[in-house]
């Protein structure tokens, strides 16, 4: 492949075109193995937050190859994907383009050595204290941990008339401010709910990869929704990802999400995916999820490293 044969795209800011991000679900279906960070459920939960940075796309006649995304952090988190190939062209012109950004920090998985490779090229760091994920993987085929709930509380999946409670669910559970105290983090000034809404949910649900069989929600015994799990299969490479997980924080130490997880196991297995992945913090400023995994029969096989590119404070 020449330079010349590489279509570039870039986009605007704001919520991704549809066409587009189906576009690179596509691709992400074409290439995953585990030994690759973007699993084509993290493509379609992104539809969630529309971007503000510089986002570049490149593409070989209908195929998309590569992408850029940065948002408007100080510095950029850029989220990166190259598919793997024996062709460098592609890689060294995405590496090119990185690196006009300036300071942008850039998590790979550790697996993903031609990434790893272009970015130490470009002079980029990895960063020695940053939190890390790990990807954590099982075998679907066989007996599956079974989804234990207190008396009260049951597990189906999101109905058309749960859209509002959904999204509340998922705010209570996703508050900056929770987040950051489980994390160690300080909480004062930040918000008690995500933000996010109904528009970005719609946006996930009109994917083509969403399945109303894999939202999965825990109902408390008045019928409020306080739990929730949502799976997403790659028919193409028969794998299912868990993403995202949470628990509104009144609920809380009742294993309700660990439950939420078992049934979701259960359900991608019936969809037909061979094996799931989840990929949760994995240092130990933040121990609990991957824990709970673990129980779940979820097994480390690989991790992210942290490249900072740029004069980014914290690089070693």
């Amino acid at each position: 492949m020449t330079r010349a044969q590489l279509e570039v795209t870039d986009l605007a800011a704001g919520p991704e075109p549809s066409a587009v991000l189906e576009r690179r679900v596509r691709a992400v279906c074409r290439t995953w193995t585990p030994c690759q960070r973007t699993h084509a459920g993290d493509v379609a939960w992104s539809a969630a937050a529309p971007a503000l940075g510089p986002r570049r796309l490149w593409s070989e006649g209908s195929h998309v190859v590569a992408w850029a995304y940065a948002d408007t952090g100080a510095p950029a988190y850029l989220d990166l994907h190259v598919e793997p190939s024996p062709r460098p062209e592609v890689r060294d012109e995405v590496m090119a383009w990185v690196g006009t950004l300036g300071r942008v920090v850039v998590p790979v998985l550790d697996r993903e050595r031609h990434l790893r490779a272009g970015l130490e090229h470009l002079g980029a760091r990895e960063s020695a204290g940053s939190a890390w994920f790990v990807h954590q993987h099982r075998p679907l085929a066989g007996a599956l941990p079974q989804a234990l709930l207190p008396r009260g509380y049951r597990i189906r999946s999101v109905r058309s008339d749960d859209v509002e409670a959904r999204v509340l669910v998922h705010r209570r559970s996703w508050a900056p401010a929770r987040v950051l105290a489980m994390a160690g983090g300080t909480t004062n000034g930040r918000a008690t709910e995500s933000s996010f809404d109904r528009e970005a949910y719609d946006r996930v649900t009109a994917t083509t990869l969403y399945r109303r069989d894999l939202d999965l929600v825990v109902e408390a015994s008045d019928g409020r929704l306080v739990a929730s799990a949502l799976g997403w299969f790659d028919p193409v490479s028969r794998s299912g990802l868990i993403e995202p997980v949470g628990t509104d924080p009144s609920y809380a130490v009742r294993g309700l999400g660990r439950a939420a997880c078992a049934a979701l196991l259960v359900a991608l297995a019936r969809a037909g995916a061979q094996g799931a992945v989840v990929c949760p913090r994995g240092d130990d400023a933040y121990p609990v999820p991957r824990h709970l995994y673990g129980t779940l029969g979820m097994r480390a096989i690989g991790r992210t490293r942290t490249y900072v590119l740029g004069s980014v404070g914290g690089a070693s």
